[in-house]
């Protein structure tokens, strides 16, 4: 059985390395039941990995089982990953069920350390599985970040820990209001990103609690689209399944995108609508390099860039100064204007003149078509992106 799993492993890894065509999305407390049709229905929806902390081993590799013969992967995590790692890792890491390993969520500074070491020894057991760590948002104070600043926060663990990604979280929407601090940490992660040259993975609120309400479509796409047009290359959810813990109850956490029996809320049909946007349109930003981000419009948000001239092979762009967000992307020859609105409640007319060079990636197919004759607007839906695309 283990060499059935070893050769699969070779091939899967050799397509992926070969081509990647969709981009990564993970839930967090993705699946918690092992069984069929709750690894098929989180397939459907979108998603393409599966964190959770099983009991055991055992749980854990029949959790592996169902994921990949439904097409999904688990990010793993059992105590025994840290408690007896080479046991661990060598009894998972040929499963083609496997995405990665989980190490810890929000750490602080001291524990960068200890991190490193579990890394490193997770790596020299597994080089092909990434090892995973989520980082705190922008927000937390110092003493949780146990250093000066987020930067600093930041720009520590990338010098100390090896993982070949970062992920933080930060969930913005508050009521039907956006804190605008998201787009300073975004700016932080691209920055320190950019500096050690490691990719950035970004999250998305799905579940109810404190101030954050029942998610929207034009709230879910705000989240994804924006992460995407910031440059993050691997997409989360928060979470998958409601949790029926007392730790839950307690903190007034409500349902997820599944109920706590697994059965959809009416937030799945929202996440599956998002997803299948995210994957019509991965081709622009799988293997393209965000080259700026600007804010343009009325107000914009602290310690972020405002755009002070129009994009190359447009004539006019955005003169009514709505309230958008702007990513220049490029990928060899090709580049990509992607503007996104920011308002989540109301649809924008964008309006713009480009020269006949520049096309449109439509939302609908993701295929590129071209503008029509003469025009000078589109509509963008709440949240949602408008993207130009041309070659040089």
């Amino acid at each position: 059985m283990k060499k059935k799993y070893l050769f699969l492993a070779i091939i899967l890894s050799f397509c992926t390395n070969f081509v990647q065509s969709q981009i990564p999305i993970m839930a967090f407390y993705g699946v918690q039941k092992i069984e069929d049709k709750d690894y098929k229905r989180f397939k459907e929806a979108g998603f393409s990995i599966s964190f959770f902390t099983f009991k055991n081993n055992e749980e854990g590799m029949n959790a592996l089982d169902l994921a990949h013969k439904n097409g999904v992967k688990i990010l793993y995590y059992t105590d025994e990953l840290i408690t007896a790692t080479a046991k661990t890792v060598n009894l998972v890491k040929d499963h083609p069920g496997l995405y990665g390993y989980f190490i810890t969520d929000e750490p602080g500074t001291s524990k960068f350390s200890q991190q490193r070491n579990i890394v490193k020894s997770v790596q020299s057991l597994d080089s092909k599985h990434p090892a995973y760590i989520n980082l705190l948002p922008n927000y937390a104070t110092q003493k949780q970040l146990g250093a000066n600043s987020y930067t600093d926060y930041l720009e520590l663990y990338l010098k100390t820990v090896p993982t070949p990604f970062f992920s933080f979280d930060f969930y913005p929407i508050k009521g039907n209001t956006v804190d605008n601090r998201w787009y300073s940490n975004l700016e932080e992660v691209r920055n320190a990103g950019i500096k050690f040259n490691k990719p950035f993975w970004g999250f998305a609120n799905s579940t109810i609690f404190g101030d954050h309400k029942q998610p929207t479509l034009a709230g879910l796409k705000m989240q994804q689209f924006s992460n995407l047009l910031y440059g993050a290359k691997g997409l989360q959810y928060f979470t998958y399944w409601t949790l029926g813990t007392d730790n839950w109850k307690k903190n007034g956490f409500d349902y997820s995108i599944v109920y706590s029996d697994g059965s959809p809320t009416p937030t799945y049909a929202l996440v599956k609508a998002v997803n299948q946007q995210i994957q019509r349109l991965a081709w622009v930003f799988i293997n393209s390099n965000v080259t700026a981000v600007y804010h343009d419009g009325v107000t914009i948000p602290i310690n972020t860039q405002k755009l002070t001239k129009i994009p190359e092979r447009f004539k006019i762009f955005n003169p009514d100064k709505k309230n958008v967000l702007v990513s220049y992307l490029q990928n060899g020859n090709t580049k990509f204007v992607a503007v996104q609105n920011k308002n989540l409640n109301t649809s924008i007319s964008f309006k713009y003149k480009a020269d006949s060079s520049v096309q449109i990636v439509d939302n609908d197919s993701g295929k590129m078509k071209s503008i029509p004759k003469n025009s000078t607007k589109t509509i963008i839906l709440p949240g949602d992106v408008l993207i130009f695309t041309y070659t040089q």
